[in-house]
């Protein structure tokens, strides 16, 4: 689509909906759903809810 954005990988499928809410798009490539965070506002809050293991 030509915009920058960042691909979620390996979310459950149950967690599609609250991605969704959070402001992430999904789009069929390939047969299957992935997920993006289209700005530093969706990724602030979907970093909120599950942090990054060190």
């Amino acid at each position: 689509m030509g915009a920058d954005r960042v691909e979620i990988e390996g979310p459950a499928d149950t967690d599609m909906d609250a991605l969704k809410r959070m402001g992430c798009t999904v789009e069929i490539v390939s047969f299957r759903a992935r997920v993006f965070a289209p700005n530093a506002g969706a990724m602030e809050r979907i970093l909120e809810r599950w942090p990054l293991a060190a």
